[in-house]
Protein backbone atom coordinates (compact mmCIF):
# COMPACT_ATOMS: atom_id res chain seq x y z
CA UNK A 1 0.00 0.00 0.00
CA UNK A 2 1.52 3.64 -0.96
CA UNK A 3 1.80 6.13 1.34
CA UNK A 4 -1.14 8.79 1.55
CA UNK A 5 -0.94 11.66 -0.75
CA UNK A 6 -3.87 14.13 -0.28
CA UNK A 7 -3.18 15.78 -3.49
CA UNK A 8 -3.28 11.74 -5.28
CA UNK A 9 -7.51 11.73 -6.87
CA UNK A 10 -7.39 8.08 -5.67
CA UNK A 11 -6.72 8.68 -1.90
CA UNK A 12 -9.98 9.12 -0.51
CA UNK A 13 -11.01 6.00 -2.21
CA UNK A 14 -7.85 4.15 -0.47
CA UNK A 15 -9.19 5.53 2.67
CA UNK A 16 -12.80 4.60 2.08
CA UNK A 17 -11.78 1.10 1.05
CA UNK A 18 -9.71 0.76 4.28
CA UNK A 19 -12.35 1.70 6.53
CA UNK A 20 -14.77 -0.79 4.72
CA UNK A 21 -12.18 -3.74 5.18
CA UNK A 22 -12.17 -2.41 8.68
CA UNK A 23 -15.94 -2.06 9.01
CA UNK A 24 -15.94 -5.86 7.91
CA UNK A 25 -13.91 -7.05 10.47
CA UNK A 26 -15.12 -5.30 13.38
CA UNK A 27 -18.57 -6.98 12.07
CA UNK A 28 -17.14 -10.60 12.11
CA UNK A 29 -16.32 -10.52 15.49
CA UNK A 30 -18.46 -7.38 17.54
CA UNK A 31 -22.27 -7.42 17.23
CA UNK A 32 -23.71 -4.03 16.70
CA UNK A 33 -20.33 -2.73 17.24
CA UNK A 34 -20.67 0.69 15.96
CA UNK A 35 -23.33 1.56 19.01
CA UNK A 36 -20.24 1.20 21.25
CA UNK A 37 -18.66 4.71 18.89
CA UNK A 38 -18.95 8.45 19.62
CA UNK A 39 -18.91 9.86 16.69
CA UNK A 40 -18.22 13.23 18.98
CA UNK A 41 -15.14 11.62 20.42
CA UNK A 42 -13.92 9.76 17.42
CA UNK A 43 -10.34 10.37 16.41
CA UNK A 44 -7.67 8.05 14.79
CA UNK A 45 -5.25 10.06 15.60
CA UNK A 46 -5.67 9.17 19.42
CA UNK A 47 -5.53 5.22 20.01
CA UNK A 48 -8.32 5.56 22.95
CA UNK A 49 -10.41 7.03 20.30
CA UNK A 50 -10.18 5.51 17.31
CA UNK A 51 -13.26 2.69 16.99
CA UNK A 52 -10.55 0.00 18.39
CA UNK A 53 -10.29 2.26 21.66
CA UNK A 54 -13.72 3.09 22.04
CA UNK A 55 -14.97 -0.51 21.50
CA UNK A 56 -12.40 -2.12 24.06
CA UNK A 57 -11.14 0.94 26.45
CA UNK A 58 -7.72 1.05 24.92
CA UNK A 59 -5.38 0.12 21.62
CA UNK A 60 -1.46 -0.64 21.91
CA UNK A 61 -0.54 -1.12 18.29
CA UNK A 62 3.09 -0.90 19.40
CA UNK A 63 3.62 -5.06 19.96
CA UNK A 64 1.19 -5.87 22.11
CA UNK A 65 -0.96 -8.31 19.96
CA UNK A 66 -3.99 -8.21 22.35
CA UNK A 67 -4.45 -4.58 22.24
CA UNK A 68 -7.86 -4.90 23.18
CA UNK A 69 -7.05 -6.22 26.83
CA UNK A 70 -9.82 -8.55 27.98
CA UNK A 71 -11.21 -8.59 23.81
CA UNK A 72 -10.28 -11.46 21.48
CA UNK A 73 -7.39 -10.57 19.12
CA UNK A 74 -8.70 -9.96 15.50
CA UNK A 75 -6.17 -9.69 13.60
CA UNK A 76 -4.33 -12.64 12.60
CA UNK A 77 -2.66 -11.99 9.70
CA UNK A 78 1.38 -13.42 9.17
CA UNK A 79 2.26 -9.59 8.28
CA UNK A 80 3.31 -6.77 10.95
CA UNK A 81 0.57 -5.96 12.86
CA UNK A 82 0.60 -2.25 12.62
CA UNK A 83 0.53 -2.54 8.95
CA UNK A 84 -2.36 -5.12 9.30
CA UNK A 85 -4.03 -2.10 11.34
CA UNK A 86 -3.62 0.26 8.94
CA UNK A 87 -4.65 -1.59 6.10
CA UNK A 88 -7.91 -2.02 8.05
CA UNK A 89 -8.23 2.11 8.18
CA UNK A 90 -7.67 1.86 12.03
CA UNK A 91 -4.20 3.89 11.96
CA UNK A 92 -2.10 5.78 9.31
CA UNK A 93 0.08 4.23 6.48
CA UNK A 94 3.58 4.62 8.17
CA UNK A 95 5.82 6.88 6.68
CA UNK A 96 3.69 9.43 5.11
CA UNK A 97 4.60 13.43 4.84
CA UNK A 98 1.16 13.96 5.07
CA UNK A 99 0.10 12.18 8.71
CA UNK A 100 -1.90 15.23 9.72
CA UNK A 101 -3.78 15.17 6.70
CA UNK A 102 -4.63 11.11 6.48
CA UNK A 103 -5.54 10.86 10.33
CA UNK A 104 -8.37 13.63 9.45
CA UNK A 105 -9.35 11.58 6.24
CA UNK A 106 -9.82 8.11 8.29
CA UNK A 107 -11.58 9.74 10.95
CA UNK A 108 -14.02 11.62 8.46
CA UNK A 109 -14.30 8.66 6.66
CA UNK A 110 -14.78 6.24 9.70
CA UNK A 111 -18.03 9.15 11.18
CA UNK A 112 -19.41 8.81 7.63
CA UNK A 113 -19.33 5.16 7.60
CA UNK A 114 -20.46 4.90 11.21
CA UNK A 115 -23.21 7.57 10.41
CA UNK A 116 -24.61 5.56 7.90
CA UNK A 117 -24.38 2.19 9.54
CA UNK A 118 -26.17 3.85 12.59
CA UNK A 119 -28.89 5.55 10.27
CA UNK A 120 -30.26 1.90 9.04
Amino acid sequence: MNHYDPTDPFAQGEIENRVKLGSELLDEHYTHWEEAISLEALNLEDSTMCPLGQIGGHSDFSGNKDFFGMVPLIFTNDGPLDQAVADHGFDIIGGSNYWVEEYAALTKAWVSAITERKSR
